[in-house]
């Protein structure tokens, strides 16, 4: 499961949770005879999972999302998740080092399903750190469905693989990406 999917949902939805747990028992001590050090004991347990919900909210829907935001050496600048994009999408990033021997390709999958398709070129990388694909996200009739944008360092293998791939009649994709072709980003678009 992607890890970013999972601090971007669960922890939220744990947050919402404990929001209604803390709820019924502040609903529940309301209705109790409150008086002298009573009162001063609800006080304290009250402050006490004040404290428990903001560590949880904070953590699922602040830290969950700075930790999806975290800078990689290697990613995708635009366009960004959930953007609504064009047939023909020129998609672009940042870059601190490409490691010798590896190729940074562009690779479109239609979301959540396993197949992959590799763009014309590898990215352009330019000598100030960015780098740039021309992208075709699906086809014509494929308006208002989801794609994950991939970001892929590929090794020799990998290469020998999307040119191979590139280079035959059957453009369906490929069934998984070959040996040698790490994600190091993702972004989902819907297309317009």
């Amino acid at each position: 499961m992607d890890l970013f999917l999972l601090y971007r949902l669960l922890l939220p939805i744990a947050g919402i949770c404990l929001i209604a747990f803390l709820f019924a028992v502040w609903a529940r001590r309301r209705n109790q005879r409150v008086n002298g050090p009573v009162f001063l004991a609800a006080i304290l347990g009250f402050v006490q999972w004040l404290g428990v919900t903001i560590l949880v909210l904070d953590l699922g829907w602040l830290g969950g999302y700075w930790l999806a935001e975290i800078e990689r050496p290697i990613h995708i600048t635009s366009p960004y998740n959930d953007q609504v994009i064009n047939l023909r999408q020129q998609v672009k990033g940042n870059y601190k080092e490409i490691p010798a021997g590896l190729t940074l390709w562009v690779v479109v999958a239609p979301f959540r399903k396993q197949i992959y398709f590799p763009q014309q070129n590898p990215a352009i990388l330019q000598p100030n750190g960015t780098w740039s694909s021309l992208t075709f996200v699906g086809s014509t009739p494929d308006a208002g469905r989801g794609f994950d944008i991939l970001l892929v360092l590929v090794d020799q293998r990998g290469q020998l693989a999307f040119d191979q791939y590139l280079a035959g009649s059957n453009q369906n994709g490929l069934n998984g990406l070959p040996a040698g072709a790490t994600i190091v980003d993702k972004v989902t678009v819907w297309r317009k």
